[in-house]
């Protein structure tokens, strides 16, 4: 399976040609957010039937080897994409990633063949700060201290909680928040996902088969089906209302418990620049126009 998240259904079919650069994105420099350090260039995932924006496709050092890997913040570890049988599960490597090193993190062997190296989560940028410029095709990342003085200035900021290497985000549905809710880039394409319950709530069906759109995709290995139906109501993640959008269910994954009532994937951002803080502020950060 290419992708490790919830809805992982579109193929990736990039090579390596991205080199580390600092950003000059305009989205940033309009909110006073200015240049940024450790950034790259980002690839976007077509879909197997051409859909644009699939993934997100970054470079990625392992052990000093330049890789792209899928951005899928939704996966809970990072994986090695490899054919070759191993002995262990998992491997002690050194990972770069803009400003980011870390030596000697545990990662596991997934088995996969294709052009990317693998999956990298969120667990590397744990205690730093990750931005992702949907627009300029940029992403970030760099530690804290290296942070221009004015970074954040102009942005919507959101509390969120780090839980099983995902980042949950408050967001308001009808006036009542729902703190279950997590950002997952591997289902880029997705506004948001959400289990039964919620769903109805938000639909205002009681079936999945009054659904107004149905999508068969794929999750580790798994053939799945998506129901999808407008949003009634509202569903907002900070200032960025999803009312009138379509919102997905599907039956397949069994993986809604307590603490995990659904996602968004980053077609709400596609005009935007976002940052993860993920130091102890633990925040979301949206920059808008």
């Amino acid at each position: 399976m290419k992708y490790n998240s919830l809805l992982n259904f579109l193929l990736l079919a990039f090579i390596l040609n991205s080199n580390f650069a600092f950003a000059k994105t305009s989205s940033l420099t309009k909110t006073g957010a200015g240049d940024l350090p450790g950034c790259a260039d980002f690839k976007w995932a077509k879909g197997p039937g051409g859909e644009d924006k699939a993934g997100i496709l970054v470079p990625v050092k392992i052990n000093g080897k330049q890789e792209m890997f899928q951005l899928d913040t939704g996966a809970p570890s990072v994986y090695l994409y490899s054919t070759k049988p191993h002995d262990k599960k998992e491997a002690l490597v050194n990972i770069e990633i803009g400003g980011i090193k870390i030596n000697k993190f545990q990662a596991q062997f997934h088995s996969q063949n294709g052009d990317e190296g693998g999956t990298i989560g969120l667990d590397p940028f744990l205690g730093n700060i990750l931005v992702i410029d949907f627009v300029q095709t940029k992403i970030c990342a760099f530690k804290p201290s290296e942070a221009p003085e004015n970074f954040g200035k102009g942005s919507n900021r959101i509390s969120g909680n780090m839980l099983n290497n995902k980042f949950y985000v408050p967001v308001n549905i009808n006036g009542q928040v729902e703190q279950h809710i997590f950002y997952d880039t591997g289902s880029s394409l997705l506004p948001l996902l959400v289990y039964l319950p919620l769903w109805q709530q938000l639909t205002g069906l009681q079936k999945v088969e009054d659904a107004t759109k149905v999508i068969k995709g794929n999750s580790w290995g798994t053939e799945v089906s998506i129901y999808g139906a407008p949003i009634k109501g509202s569903f907002a993640i900070g200032k960025i209302n999803l009312e009138n959008d379509l919102v997905y269910y599907t039956p397949n994954l069994g993986l809604y418990e307590v603490e995990q009532h659904g996602l968004f994937g980053n077609q709400p951002f596609f005009d935007k620049t976002i940052a993860l803080d993920l130091t102890s502020n633990m925040q979301l950060l949206i920059f808008h126009k």
